[in-house]
């Protein structure tokens, strides 16, 4: 299985695309802003990861505890 994720300003377009997929027999649905904040999150941590582990109490002294 594969999955597309389309973004956009305007409704109007997105529900053009939403009433194709059903159309197309696609599954389809609007991500929730805690869902959609989760995917932005791990593609940014995915982005920046450099494989290196990091000690905990280095961390710990980052984060000021």
């Amino acid at each position: 299985m594969k999955t597309l994720l389309l973004e956009g300003e305007s409704d109007s377009t997105l529900d053009l695309l939403i009433n194709l997929a059903k159309k197309l027999g696609l599954k389809s649905r609007i991500l929730t802003d805690s869902e959609e904040e989760d995917i932005k999150l791990g593609l940014l941590m995915k982005k920046v990861e450099t494989g290196e582990l990091v000690d905990r109490e280095e961390i710990m002294k980052k984060l000021g505890k």
